[in-house]
C-alpha cells in the first residue's frame, strides 16, 4: 500500500540524477572510498580515459565530448541511463565556467582516477571521477562529478559584517552574469538579513524577476520538517524514538524486518530499507543509507499518530507558528503566486539545454521533499527553531548531533553534518531545483539558498562559510577521507 501511495513520487525521483540521494551516495560511493589517505598520481588506463575525455570539457566542446564518451563507453544514450547522466554532468562543467584547469589527477590501482579541475568563474574546485570496467579495463564503468568541492584560492579576509556581505553579493553576481546562479540568497545574523537578494528568473515565459519572496522547490530540504515534526510528537509523548515501525503503523504490524526498525533509524537514515521494507540492505542501526522511502514511512507514521494530513499538521505546528506564510505542498487548483519554475539541463540534438520543468510541479510533494519555501519564509524557521518556538534546546541539540550508536557518523536526525564541522541543517536537489538551509553552530549566523537550476549551490554555500564561518570550513571530500593535499579552504 505505501509503495502504491509514494509510487509517482518515488520512482520519478529516483530516475533523475539531481535527486539529493545522488549527492548523498556520492559521498560515500565506493568510487569515492577508492581514494583513501594519500593522492596516488601513476598514470594508468582510467587516469588516460580521464584526460581523453576532458578535452572536450577543456575545449568547451560538447560534440567533442560525446565522440570521447561514445569511444570509452558503448551503449547509447537512452540505453545506458548512467552515460547519460554523466554527459550531462560534464555538459554543466562546459557552462558553468569559462575555463577549467587541470591541477591533479589521483589514481588507485588500474581502474580509477579523480581529477581535480580549478573552476575559473567559481574559483572552486570541481572533480571528475572515472573507473574502468574490471578486469578487462575496456570501458567506462563510472563517471561522477562534483561541483566546488573545496576552494582553489585562499579567500580574502574582512573585518566586518558589510565587507563580508559586499564581497558575497560581488561573487553572486558573477555567478548570476555568467548564468550559473539563479535564486535568492538569505544570510541572517541573529536572525536578521545581512544579505538578502535575488538574481536572475524565477520564470524565464513570463519574464518574473526572482525575489526573496518567491517561492522555490525544496526538494529533500524539507526532510528537516518532517524530523521536527516527529521530535514534536516524541516531546508530547505520543511517539517514541524507540518504537518499532510493527508497533507504529499497522500496516507493518506483521512484518519481522518492521519489528527491528524503530523510529530512530528511519529519522536518521539507518533502517536499511531504501525501497522496500522486506528487503533491508542492512541489520537495521548498523550503518547509514539515504532513504525516501524510509521518509516516506514517517510522512505516514505523524499521519497515523495525529489523524490529520502531513501537510495539515506542518501548517498548524510549524508553518502557522513559526509564521511562514509562503511554505506549502503544491496543490494544482491553488496556484502559487511567484513561484520559480526550474529549468533543468538535457541534451538534445546534439545540443546541450536549459528546459523547463514545470510537471514537477504536479508532484505535490510531503515528508520525502517537494514542498516550497522562500528564503524569508526559512529564516522564520530558523528563528523559530532556535529561540525554542518550535522545538526544546536539548530536542534540537538531539537533531543536530550525529548518531555514530546507530550507523550514522555525518547525519544526525533529519539534519546533513558533514559539510564542516558546527554546520547543520539541510538540503535538496531536483532537476531545476536546489536548495540549502545551514545553521553554524556557536555563531549568529545562518544561511538559506533557493536556486531555479540544477547543481549550482555548492559554489555559493562554499563562498558563504568561507565569509562567516571559516572555523567550520572542511571540505566535504577531504574531510570524510582526511585527503593528503587537500589545498586551499
Amino acid at each position: 500500500m505505501f509503495a502504491a501511495k509514494y509510487q509517482g513520487y518515488t520512482v520519478h525521483l529516483l530516475i533523475v540524477r539531481y535527486l539529493f540521494i545522488t549527492t548523498v551516495l556520492l559521498l560515500f560511493s565506493n568510487l569515492s572510498q577508492a581514494v583513501t589517505s594519500s593522492c596516488i598520481a601513476t598514470p594508468n588506463q582510467a587516469s588516460k580515459t580521464l584526460q581523453q575525455l576532458m578535452q572536450g570539457v577543456i575545449k568547451k566542446d560538447i560534440n567533442l565530448v560525446l565522440k570521447q564518451l561514445d569511444s570509452a563507453w558503448p551503449g547509447s544514450l537512452d540505453e545506458n541511463f548512467s552515460k547519460k547522466l554523466a554527459l550531462l554532468d560534464l555538459g554543466l562543467l562546459i557552462t558553468r565556467s569559462p575555463q577549467h584547469q587541470l591541477e591533479k589527477i589521483c589514481t588507485e590501482g588500474q581502474a580509477i582516477a579523480v581529477g581535480y579541475y580549478h573552476n575559473q568563474l567559481t574559483d572552486a574546485i570541481d572533480s571528475v571521477s572515472l573507473e574502468m570496467s574490471q578486469p578487462a579495463l575496456d570501458s567506462v564503468a563510472k563517471i561522477r562529478v562534483r561541483f566546488a568541492i573545496h576552494s582553489a584560492v585562499k579567500p580574502t579576509e574582512f573585518s566586518d559584517d558589510a565587507q563580508r556581505a559586499t564581497e558575497l553579493k560581488r561573487y553572486l553576481q558573477r555567478l548570476a552574469d555568467y548564468g550559473a546562479f539563479s535564486g535568492s540568497v538569505l544570510v541572517a545574523r541573529k536572525g536578521k538579513p545581512i544579505v538578502e537578494e535575488s538574481y536572475g528568473l524565477a520564470n524565464k515565459e513570463i519574464e518574473l524577476q526572482a525575489a526573496p519572496s518567491t517561492a522555490f522547490n525544496l526538494a529533500s530540504l524539507n526532510k528537516l520538517f518532517t524530523s521536527v515534526a516527529v521530535m514534536q510528537l516524541v516531546e508530547a509523548d505520543r511517539l517514541n524514538l524507540d518504537a518499532s515501525l510493527a508497533n507504529l503503523l499497522l500496516e507493518f504490524s506483521d512484518s519481522q524486518t518492521a519489528r527491528q526498525i524503530q523510529l530512530k533509524h528511519l529519522l536518521s537514515h539507518t533502517s536499511g530499507i531504501i525501497d522496500e521494507v522486506e528487503k533491508p540492505a542492512f541489520l537495521p542501526g548498523t550503518d547509514f543509507a539515504y532513504s525516501n522511502y524510509g521518509y516516506g514511512i514517517l510522512g505516514d507514521v505523524i499521519e497515523a499518530t495525529t489523524g490529520m494530513r502531513y501537510e495539515d499538521y506542518l501548517q498548524l505546528y510549524l508553518f502557522a507558528p513559526a509564521g511562514m506564510a509562503s511554505t506549502a505542498r503544491f496543490e494544482l487548483k491553488q496556484p502559487v503566486d511567484a513561484l520559480a519554475i526550474g529549468y533543468e539541463p538535457k541534451f538534445t540534438n546534439n545540443q546541450f539545454v536549459s528546459m523547463a520543468n514545470p510537471f514537477l510541479h504536479t508532484i505535490s510533494g510531503g515528508s520525502v521533499g517537494g514542498l516550497y519555501s522562500t528564503v524569508q519564509d526559512l529564516q522564520q524557521f530558523i528563528n523559530a527553531l532556535k529561540s525554542g518556538q518550535l522545538l526544546k534546546p536539548d530536542t534540537v541539540r538531539l537533531l543536530s548531533t550525529p548518531k555514530p550508536e546507530l550507523g550514522a557518523v555525518d547525519y544526525g536526525f533529519g539534519t546533513l553534518l558533514w559539510r564542516g564541522p558546527g554546520i547543520w541543517g539541510h538540503a535538496g536537489d531536483l532537476p531545476g531545483a536546489d536548495a540549502d538551509l545551514e545553521i553554524y553552530s556557536g555563531t549568529d549566523y545562518s544561511a538559506v539558498v533557493l536556486a531555479n537550476q540544477s547543481s549550482v549551490n555548492e559554489p555559493v554555500m562554499l563562498k558563504i562559510r568561507q565569509l562567516f564561518y571559516p572555523q567550520g570550513v572542511v571540505d566535504s571530500f577531504c574531510f570524510i577521507q582526511q585527503l593528503d593535499g587537500c589545498w586551499g579552504y
